[in-house]
């Protein structure tokens, strides 16, 4: 397999209101947040980059929805993708992935991790390290929870469910 270098993004800046000593208890950061929806569009742009991170085989893909309708994926009941004319040849199916990495105090009880936010395509294969592409990474323990900030601010894990709530739609895959 070769390792085909996704392109170089821009990471936005997210404001989060981040846990602090002030005396509101909180004040908002800016967190880097690299856009799934640009990396999706960017890959797509190049056809060895959308090969190698998103779809090696058009055939795959539609095999792929042909095994989830055969198993019964509840997922697939009611789903507005599939009232789209030639949708197993249209939609590639993405996963996202969070975990968390003990940084600070690693082995101590007082220890904590750091939470970072991966996705990338169910079609391709390859060492994790490989095939996922990092959304951000974050001290959730610190994000202040549960209320709103009036001085505006995002939840980090909204950006993020944002992107996969809303369907991954390529509307013409590359077709030689």
């Amino acid at each position: 397999m070769q390792l085909v270098q996704p392109p170089t993004l821009q990471a936005e800046l997210v404001p989060v209101p981040m846990k602090s000593k002030q005396r509101r208890g909180y004040e908002i950061q800016d967190v880097a947040f690299i856009d799934p929806h640009v990396t999706f569009a960017r890959c797509f742009e190049c056809k060895d980059i959308w090969q190698e991170m998103f779809l090696p085989d058009e055939d795959a893909l539609e095999y792929f929805w042909n095994e989830q309708l055969r198993a019964g994926s509840p997922r697939l009941q009611n789903n507005p993708m599939t009232s789209v004319a030639n949708w197993k040849r249209t939609f590639v199916p993405v996963f996202m992935h969070g975990d968390g990495c003990p940084v600070v105090g690693v082995g101590k009880s007082w220890g904590k991790s750091m939470d970072s936010f991966n996705w990338g395509s169910v079609l391709v294969r390859g060492c994790t390290k490989a095939v996922s592409m990092l959304i951000c990474a974050i001290f959730l323990i610190c994000q202040v929870q549960g209320f709103n900030v009036p001085h505006g601010g995002t939840m980090i894990l909204e950006c993020i469910y944002a992107f996969f709530l809303t369907h991954v739609q390529v509307v013409e895959a590359f077709v030689n």
